[in-house]
């Protein structure tokens, strides 16, 4: 595959696929969202447990499906990293980490309702508990793996800033924000005069019923982006996305 750099002065965007090796790419309009206020708007369709959403129409699309995972990521740009995904593990959550997460957005009790915040001083022994019972429903290695679930002296994959029940489009979610540590070449850590280097996430999990399935498949929709600055230009899109979500 070509690399961005050979890419980015192309008048065209492209849906690549990804399934094994092959790579296919087909021609789509291009352009970048950063910067402006009104963008025009491409029709998402076919993904699994929304029946439409609205995205910026001048992102690309690339879908990778392997054997744990299916991903589709949408990007402004082959030069920009920055991204609006949607991810799903094939598997089923088990039993008690599936009612964790139904009894967390099932509770008869108004939204949006905070479970933790970092910015408060007094968070509950209960809201921290059920973070950790969250873990595997956030993914025991991304969202899951953070400073309230993890139990070693390492730095988590994930630090966690808030994490709510929010209604969009009469359906619960869990809102998560933080940010994730980056790697250097050689696997550590990145760090700079700050601390550990961010890449900025803001995300919803929710449940995927399949007719005669008994535990919840949970997907994830989510921004990501590799510095404060992008994430933040993007972060309007990503919220009027999810306001644009019909439900299957």
């Amino acid at each position: 595959m070509a690399s961005d750099n050979t890419r980015n002065s192309s008048d065209l965007n492209f849906v690549i696929t990804l399934d094994g090796n092959k790579i296919q790419e087909s021609p789509l309009h291009r352009g970048n969202f950063l910067g402006s206020s009104k963008p025009p708007m491409q029709s998402v369709t076919s993904l699994d447990g929304i029946a439409s959403m609205q995205l910026p129409s001048k992102w690309f699309k690339i879908e990778q499906n392997t054997r744990r995972a299916d991903a589709t990521t949408f990007r402004p740009s082959t030069i920009d990293n920055t991204q609006i995904s949607f991810y799903g593990r094939i598997q089923p959550l088990d039993e008690q980490s599936g009612e964790a997460f139904k009894q967390v957005i099932n509770a008869d009790l108004p939204t949006p309702r905070i479970i933790y915040s970092e910015a408060m001083q007094a968070d509950s022994k209960a809201n921290i508990q059920t973070i950790k019972d969250l873990s595997s429903a956030f993914g025991s290695t991304l969202v899951g793996d953070n400073q309230l679930t993890s139990s070693t002296s390492r730095q988590p994959a994930f630090h966690l800033e808030t994490a709510k029940v929010e209604t969009v489009n009469g359906k619960n979610v869990i809102a998560v924000d933080g940010w994730f540590t980056q790697s250097d070449d050689h696997a550590k850590i990145k760090m700079d005069e700050n601390g550990p280097v961010k890449r900025r996430y803001s995300g919803v999990f929710f449940e995927v019923n399949k007719p005669g399935s008994v535990a919840p498949k949970i997907k994830e929709m989510y921004l990501l982006a590799d510095d404060n600055i992008s994430f933040t230009s993007n972060k309007a899109a990503f919220r009027t996305a999810l306001k644009s979500i019909e439900w299957k």
